[in-house]
């Protein structure tokens, strides 16, 4: 019997009414692969939309690798432009920590000239004090020699001149040895306390009394001594160091410190 369009219409009608037969209906005439199909379709779109989602994950995760990046980026810029302002800086205090060496090394020898300066001036100053002490010794040789000496006289260059012609003459002092002792700050006649002989201080005055001083006056005295006349050698100053002290006692030097005089011991 043929199969009519009545009939494929009234087919179609059942199929409707009776969801089973749709789905037996479908077994017969598709293929496996054809009813496998909405589910591959499914599953591709679970599928694709899972790929949707890990691309997005991965643009976010490249997102945030950019703007990590960038950050790093921006913090190394920003570290090298502070290793720049360091570098900048320890120059600039290399630079200061060089001039102020220079200052301090500056400071240093002008220190040095200060001191220098300050030494002359003290040697000036103790000279110019020796220099006054020795014309009082001149002006006032009562005052100074009264406790050695009777009458004290002062000889002058040319005094000692006129008693040191005679032994230059004979060849008993040299021209030298004579203007050795006419250098002796201070010359002084007069008689001693204890016996009234006469006798000539050779005297060296120094406001600090040292062992150059001593062995002067010593020296002094011996070369005036050879004119024929008794001398003692005498050191007088404001005060005297402990080896001059014991020079003293060596060359048997008599001291005259601080306007007193101090007794030869042996």
């Amino acid at each position: 019997m043929a199969f009519t369009v009545r009939d494929f219409h009234d087919l179609v009608e059942l199929l409707q009414q009776q969801p089973d037969w749709r789905v037996e209906l479908r077994r017969l005439v598709l293929s496996e692969e054809l009813l496998t199909l909405p589910q591959l379709v499914r599953d591709l779109a679970e599928s694709q939309q899972r790929v949707e989602q890990r691309l997005s994950r991965l643009e976010q995760i490249v997102a945030e690798l950019a703007e990590g990046q960038r950050r790093t980026e921006q913090r190394v810029a920003e570290l090298h432009e502070a290793q720049i302002k360091t570098e900048q800086r320890v120059a600039e205090l290399v630079e200061a920590q060089t001039k102020t060496e220079q200052r301090i090394a500056e400071l240093g020898e002008a220190q040095t000239k200060t001191e220098q300066r300050l030494g002359r001036i003290e040697i000036d100053h103790g000279s110019f004090k020796g220099f006054l002490l020795e014309e009082r010794h001149r002006q006032r040789p009562f005052l100074f020699f009264r406790s050695l000496v009777r009458k004290p006289r002062v000889l002058f260059e040319r005094g000692l001149d006129d008693l040191l012609d005679e032994p230059v003459a004979r060849g008993i002092l040299s021209q030298a040895q004579a203007d050795d002792v006419v250098r002796a700050d201070v010359v002084v006649q007069g008689r001693l306390t204890t016996d009234r002989s006469e006798v000539y201080l050779v005297v060296e005055v120094s406001w600090g009394v040292g062992i150059s001083d001593v062995e002067r006056a010593a020296r002094r005295a011996r070369l005036l001594a050879r004119a024929g006349v008794a001398t003692m050698p005498v050191v007088s100053g404001n005060g005297i160091t402990p080896e001059a002290v014991d020079r003293c006692r060596e060359m048997q030097v008599w001291q005259l410190i601080d306007g007193r005089i101090v007794e030869l011991t042996s």
